[in-house]
């Protein structure tokens, strides 16, 4: 009996043994290694930005009394270091360390994300049944490659979860018959987007474009009334804000729905878009080795030897920017407009410069984010990163996943990338395209054609596995090339 034969029987076995349970199995399945892999790792702490949302949600606590006002920070926004207060509040009557609560509580929130309402989601979007076998490759690749950043309390992860769930909330809300149901729905996605701009600025965008979507699902014919559906959006949204107003109000004497930092977000991005231009991206060190790097002298712009140890934010340097600071004469820019007028004047030079910013966020080389040595991953975790991101390339060209509804699909996924979008003009970090990689993995395993895969005699192609290998023969010697500069520091 063919071998693909074989595997496509033993996996209609398992289907049939699994299938009316398959979501709590695989999210069973998800967590149970996540508990394993938080008490692996219990030594290693909680660091930098994800120690600093962690310190903030003491805030609210004055005088042994809750307030929003008591938040006083005015760096990031009330909704992620609140949703971490019960937590610090759980560590501490527990007696236990914060880090290891964070890790399972959240573990168990996102065991039930990936493995039940992102393939329920995709099946009711895409039209496509997603079965055992693809929600466990689903949840293997999330775990594999990202695992790590679940145990650091950052507002990457829910900054995705909260998008795509207001996302889905809006399909659903589309589809459904009971009509306060039906504005639920908005109303808890009107929440949920602006929960997102609260968590990291480059969000502020999803809610806009999320009223672009309800118009697309709800301009049908007979169907025009339900644009009133905006209503609920725009209450849930305010719903959420108005803690931030108060703390703005009474803190720091402004009105706006957004942190004080977010409001005035010109300076530290313009800052960010000019360490863009020298840095390809970074990762986070916090060994204690005394390590010799080279850095740049911010007043001459010349390259310089000295000595570091952690914790620090290790930079890569970007070939193509180092090349252009010589025209720009300088990396700080005063205002858009000024970075604008650069771009259209060395198109050509931006271009290079974004696109190895690209790279080096899908290239995946320090999936820890805070390491104790900067050593890039092995040969077999690239070859499989290179190998998903190869067959998801060559299946988006394949019939049915934009068929039917494909611009609503298109405006979904704007809403997921922005922040990518955003992130190729500033230094770049792994974790800045974390929802292009669970997009990536979604078309990956839930593609309609994976399971005929195995239920067929497959025919060598020789020109796609020339392609293939070209692809993944130009990823490692790109990456390659990129790693020899690793130990610039930028700061």
């Amino acid at each position: 009996m063919n071998i693909f034969k074989r595997i496509n029987n033993v996996g209609k076995s398992i289907n049939k043994i699994f299938d009316r349970r398959k979501g709590i199995i695989v999210a069973g399945l998800f967590f149970i290694f996540m508990f394993y892999f938080t008490f692996k790792n219990n030594t290693f702490w909680i660091y930098n930005d994800a120690k600093a949302y962690y310190a903030f949600s003491g805030f609210f606590i004055r005088d042994g009394h809750f307030a929003f006002s008591n938040y006083d920070n005015d760096l990031r926004g009330y909704i992620w270091p609140l949703m971490l207060l019960p937590i610090k509040i759980v560590a501490e009557w527990l007696g236990r360390n914060p880090a290891t609560v964070f890790r399972l509580i959240f573990a168990l929130f996102s065991a039930g994300f990936f493995a039940v309402l992102v393939p329920n989601g995709v099946e009711r979007i895409f039209k496509v049944k997603a079965n055992f076998l693809q929600r466990l490759i689903y949840i293997c690749l999330v775990l594999f490659f990202w695992a790590p950043t679940l145990l650091q309390p950052l507002s990457d992860m829910p900054s995705f979860m909260f998008n795509l769930m207001g996302i889905y909330l809006i399909y659903y809300a589309s589809t459904e018959k009971k009509v306060w149901l039906k504005y639920l729905f908005v109303f808890i996605a009107g929440m949920l987007f602006a929960a997102t701009s609260l968590f990291r600025p480059v969000y502020q965008f999803s809610l806009y474009i999320a009223v672009i979507l309800i118009i697309i699902l709800n301009l049908k014919k007979g169907s025009r009334k339900n644009i009133i559906l905006l209503v609920p959006l725009i209450i849930g949204a305010a719903v959420m804000f108005t803690p931030q107003m108060i703390i703005n109000m009474k803190n720091f004497g402004f009105l706006s729905p957004y942190a004080q930092a977010q409001s005035s977000l010109d300076g530290r991005l313009l800052n960010q878009m000019g360490l863009g231009i020298v840095s390809t991206g970074s990762t986070g060190y916090i060994g204690e080795e005394i390590i010799p790097i080279r850095t740049i002298n911010m007043f001459d712009l010349k390259l310089v030897n000295i000595e570091v140890r952690g914790p620090r934010q290790w930079f890569i340097p970007n070939a193509h920017g180092l090349q252009l600071l010589e025209k720009l004469g300088g990396v700080h820019f005063e205002s858009y407009g000024e970075y604008a007028d650069y771009v259209l004047k060395y198109p050509f030079d931006f271009i290079a410069v974004w696109m190895t910013h690209l790279f080096y966020g899908l290239d995946l080389q320090f999936p820890w984010i805070y390491n104790f040595s900067v050593k890039p991953t092995g040969v077999l975790y690239s070859l499989l990163n290179y190998t998903v991101l190869f067959f998801v390339t060559k299946s988006l060209i394949v019939k049915g996943w934009f068929k039917n509804g494909g611009f609503a699909k298109t405006i979904s996924l704007i809403i997921l990338l922005i922040p990518c979008m955003v992130a190729l003009m500033v230094n770049m970090e792994e974790r800045f395209m974390l929802p292009l990689h669970m997009v990536i993995y979604m078309f990956f395993a839930f593609n309609p054609n994976i399971r005929e895969i195995f239920s067929k005699k497959i025919k060598f192609n020789f020109g796609m596995t020339l392609v293939y290998i070209l692809f993944v023969a130009f990823c490692f010697t790109l990456s390659a090339s990129l790693m020899s500069g690793i130990g610039l520091i930028l700061h």
